[in-house]
C-alpha cells in the first residue's frame, strides 16, 4: 500500500453534488462511506481512478473500483436502477479488468431512467481504507475523468491542512483589523 494522495476524478460529464442530495438514506447518511454524486448530463461513466474492476452488479448498476492505495470505490449508477435488471445499462468492463482514470466502464440510458420514473443521481462512494485520512470534495461543473471531485488525504496530510487553515484564520483576522472602519460619518 503506497502512501500518498488519492485523487478521485469525476466518472462523467455534468454536476457534482453533496452525498447529502442523494434521496437514498443508505448514501444520504454516508451509511456505505463518504464521498460524492454525481448528475451526469450524458450517461457515459468512465473510471474514476486508476485500479482494479473488483465488482460489477449483475443488474449492472454498479461497479467496484479497487486502488493500489487501498481504496474501495463504489459507483452506483442512479438511484433504485437495481429494479431494472440491466435494461438500459451497457457494462464494458468485468470483474478483474485493470482500468486508467478516463476508461470509459458503462453507458446508461438516461432518458429511459428517467421515463421509468428513476433518479439519475449516481453516488461515488469510498467504501474502505480511508480510516484515519481526510476527504477533501470538490462541487460544480464536471468533466468526465479530468476534474478531481474528491481528494483522500493522508494522516500527515490532515495535520498540515489543518495548520494551513488555522493560518489562513488568523491572517484573515489580521487583515480585517488593519482595514480602517467606517464610522458612518457624513457631510
Amino acid at each position: 500500500m503506497k502512501s500518498s494522495d488519492v485523487t478521485i476524478m469525476s466518472p462523467t460529464n455534468g454536476m457534482a453534488v453533496p452525498l447529502e442530495q442523494v434521496p437514498d438514506p443508505v448514501f444520504a447518511d454516508k451509511v456505505l462511506g463518504e464521498g460524492m454524486a454525481v448528475v451526469s448530463t450524458d450517461g457515459k461513466f468512465v473510471s474514476p481512478v486508476d485500479g482494479v474492476i473488483t465488482s460489477v452488479a449483475d443488474t449492472l448498476h454498479a461497479v467496484g473500483f479497487s486502488t493500489e492505495d487501498g481504496l474501495g470505490i463504489l459507483m452506483h449508477i442512479g438511484i433504485d436502477t437495481v429494479k431494472l435488471n440491466g435494461e438500459g445499462f451497457t457494462i464494458h468492463v468485468k470483474e478483474g479488468d485493470k482500468v486508467k482514470r478516463g476508461d470509459l466502464v458503462a453507458e446508461v440510458n438516461l432518458d429511459f431512467l428517467k421515463e421509468k420514473g428513476l433518479h439519475t443521481i449516481t453516488p461515488v462512494i469510498i467504501c474502505d481504507g480511508i480510516e484515519g485520512k481526510a476527504l477533501t470534495c470538490k462541487e460544480g461543473e464536471i468533466k468526465a475523468g479530468k476534474t478531481p471531485i474528491m481528494t483522500v488525504l493522508e494522516e500527515k496530510k490532515v495535520q498540515e491542512v489543518k495548520e494551513e487553515k488555522s493560518e489562513e484564520k488568523k491572517s484573515l483576522k489580521q487583515i480585517s483589523r488593519r482595514q480602517p472602519r467606517n464610522k458612518g460619518h457624513s457631510k
